[in-house]
């Protein structure tokens, strides 16, 4: 497995993210399994990309972080079951803080 970790992206973009899903297309044809991002403070769509597919979750938002205004508050978890082939099947589950 591969997983790679990015810090970056459109800040408080809740769609595709303009700037990390190209690299996240990137690292998909590189061979990553799983690219896992984190810097846009909001839920962002999860993807599958690529040919193998790699899964592609640009921003899982704020789990728990001390931020308020629209959709700063969710965050999303991403569980994901991977056997010797790779990655069989993965699951998002929605998060929120007061």
């Amino acid at each position: 497995m591969v997983v790679v970790g990015i810090h970056g992206g459109a800040d408080e973009w809740t769609g595709t993210d303009p700037i990390l899903d190209p690299v996240a297309r990137d690292l998909a044809r590189w061979g990553a399994d799983i690219v896992w991002g984190h810097g846009a403070h909001v839920v962002q769509p999860v993807l599958l990309v690529g040919v193998q597919p790699t899964i592609a979750a640009t921003s899982l938002g704020n789990f728990l972080f001390d931020q308020s205004g629209p959709d700063r508050t969710q965050g999303a978890m991403l569980e994901v079951l991977a056997g010797r082939d790779g990655v069989v099947a993965y699951r998002v589950g929605m998060t929120e803080h007061a």
